[in-house]
């Protein structure tokens, strides 16, 4: 800022009211000098942080009546180009224009203007004040959790007369054991304080006896198992509440049948042999529920459902039920 205020005028009068006291009535006028100032801000008598008016730049005058005509009264005022960072203070003093031996019924005529001169002050460097951006400080509600899974899963297919082990009505049926691992990536979109929206990366193991657990030892044989790997990929909604945590699944995967015949190998997209040894794929789409209880911050207990259905004979379905344990960081 090149300068302060380099002019201050103060014009005085003395008014006589109905009641015979002599009053007074000064106006200041100034001339900041520099055409980029924006702003001015005044105070009389004070200098007081909270007392300033501000005004803008076309406001060059101030008046005040009902003023003591016995004491002096000093008009302060400051500019500023940003209306944030002020001058230093620039002051003019409208002498008293009564004396204590003057009469009350004393009537003083208007007084020529007296013009006081400001010296220009040193130049003032106002910087400019950063904006301040607010961040954003609603927490982010994002979890990613690993969770353990474990159960019992069972192919049917609809139109099966003859099954390998158990039959409802047409319906083949063929407990299985599964273990799984699951990278679930909840509330990457977020719809209110409960709803969130994620993706979920389902890996599956499942043991398929070869036989109908009709001995003790076959159970305990790894031979006696055919072997299913599967991958997923589901759209996830999470809803929390408290400790609960209910979880909704859609989505796909595909799914390798390594050397048996079951059901869903059966319906098999491909089936090849590599060194003898049979493996089969399909495609599959799948839809799961499941619910988990928090214990604290990080684990979680709970249980899921899933359904799957074989693409493209919509005969063959796969479903089954998992202990889920989650670690969320």
């Amino acid at each position: 800022m090149k300068k302060l205020i380099s002019l201050l005028v103060v014009s005085l009068f003395a008014l006589t009211t109905l009641f015979s006291a002599q009053l007074m009535t000064a106006t200041w006028e100034w001339d900041g000098g520099d055409e980029y100032v924006a702003y001015y801000r005044y105070q009389l008598d004070s200098t007081d942080e909270d007392g300033w008016v501000v005004v803008d730049s076309s406001v060059t005058t101030y008046s005040q009546e009902d003023l003591d005509p016995y004491v002096a009264h000093t008009l302060y005022i400051e500019s500023s180009y940003d209306g944030e960072n002020w001058s230093e203070t620039a002051s003019a003093t409208a002498e008293p224009l009564l004396s204590a031996s003057d009469t009350p019924e004393e009537v003083t005529e208007p007084a020529e203007d007296v013009v006081v001169v400001e010296e220009p002050a040193e130049d003032v460097v106002v910087e400019e004040t950063p904006v301040v951006v607010e961040a954003n400080t609603s927490p982010s509600r994002f979890a990613f959790s690993l969770l353990v899974r474990g159960g019992i899963t069972s192919p049917a297919n609809m139109t099966r007369i003859d099954p390998a082990f158990y039959s409802v009505g047409s319906e083949y049926i063929d407990p299985n054991i599964t273990a799984g691992l699951s990278l679930d990536f909840a509330n990457i979109i977020t719809a209110d304080n409960a709803l969130g929206f994620g993706l979920r990366f389902d890996f599956d193991y499942i043991a398929d006896p070869k036989t109908a657990y009709a001995g003790g030892t076959e159970f305990f044989n790894p031979n006696g198992y055919y072997n299913d790997v599967s991958a997923t990929v589901l759209l996830t909604m999470d809803a929390r509440a408290g400790v609960m945590n209910l979880q909704f699944g859609l989505g796909a995967g595909t799914t390798a049948f390594l050397g048996q015949t079951t059901a869903l190998a059966t319906s098999a997209n491909w089936d090849t042999s590599m060194n003898g040894y049979d493996v089969a794929w399909n495609v599959f789409g799948e839809a799961l529920v499941g619910v988990r209880f928090y214990i604290g911050d990080i684990f979680s207990l709970g249980l899921e459902g899933y359904y799957r259905i074989m693409i493209p004979n919509y005969e063959d379905m796969d479903w089954g039920a998992n202990l889920v344990l989650g670690f969320t960081f």
